[in-house]
């Protein structure tokens, strides 16, 4: 990969990257120094490489670094407000960047040990609501009042 200078050409270079490596790229090529992309280029692109959402929890340290730089990022505009409660799996809640603003979305996803939190909607890094699950990924430590369900 070269360094991307437009929008158009990350994407045509996203493209030829199998789906469950574009999120790995993305994350090594911004990385860098020097980038060419908007705010708005890297929130669309991010938007793209995150796709369905499943990658290896081992990314969400870079991709919580990356979001504090160029949140908010939304799928769709819609815009939270206020205080939320968030449900994520008991197992990783320590250290998990991925919730869900919904708590029967979050049992279909992690099953019946559930921990729920706090996140002020100014701390949330993404929400994502196109396809109905409506989750939201949050960096650990502007979490409170985590407790079991």
């Amino acid at each position: 990969m070269g360094r991307w200078v437009s929008y158009d050409g990350a994407v045509r270079e996203l493209e030829a990257v199998d789906p469950a490596q574009r999120l790995p790229v993305f994350l090594t090529e911004q990385d860098g120094d020097g980038l060419s992309l908007s705010i708005d280029e890297l929130r669309r692109l991010f938007l793209y490489v995150w796709g369905d959402g499943d990658h290896p929890t081992e990314y969400d340290s870079q991709v919580s670094a990356l979001l504090r730089w160029i949140a908010p990022v939304r799928d769709v505009e819609s815009y939270l407000s206020g205080n939320h409660i968030i449900y994520r799996g008991a197992e990783g809640s320590d250290d998990g960047i991925r919730w869900s603003l919904d708590e029967q979305e979050a049992r279909r996803i992690w099953g019946d040990k559930l921990v729920r939190g706090e996140v002020e909607s100014n701390e949330v890094l993404a929400h994502f609501t196109a396809d109905g699950k409506n989750l939201v990924l949050v960096d650990p430590e502007d979490i409170y009042d985590v407790r079991p369900v």
